[in-house]
């Protein structure tokens, strides 16, 4: 029995490390996806937050992914619009967004159509969230976009 319970714990802990053919994936994703795009954009995508938290100093926040849309027009994204579009529940997205601002992200980067990553907010309970953690964030962009 106590042999038993030692494989068991070997077992757990196999599938509580980062997983070896995602770490594969996400590089050989990125060569398709397009330049940037790293296993930290992936992991915020998949709103896994064991796993994005793992990479997190693994990787440089601050890249930018550049792909291209169906019209050939360019496409510029960074991890905190990963995480805005990803597939994670509200208390990843929160858990995420609060690390990458604590890591000192480039809060301020606009995708190429001058917008950030406020402004692609569509669910109103993150939002306000956001306005309740960082009251100073909205006004703030107001007065980097207007030269205030």
């Amino acid at each position: 029995m106590k042999h038993l319970k030692t494989f068991e714990n070997w077992f757990t802990n196999i599938f509580k490390s980062t997983d070896m053919w995602e770490d594969y994936m996400d590089d050989h994703i990125g060569s398709i996806k397009g330049k940037g795009y790293n296993a930290l954009m992936s992991s915020a995508h998949e709103g896994n937050w064991t796993r994005f938290k793992d990479l997190l100093n693994n990787y440089d926040i601050n890249s930018v992914h550049t792909d291209y849309n169906d019209d050939n027009t360019p496409s510029k994204s960074n991890v905190l619009f990963s995480v805005i579009y990803g597939k994670g529940d509200l208390w990843e997205k929160k858990k995420m967004i609060s690390a990458l601002i604590e890591k000192g992200i480039d809060i301020y980067f606009e995708n190429e159509n001058g917008e950030n990553f406020y402004e692609k907010i569509t669910e109103p309970k993150l939002k306000k969230w956001i306005d309740e953690k960082y009251p100073d964030l909205e006004q703030s962009f107001l007065a980097k976009k207007y030269n205030i």
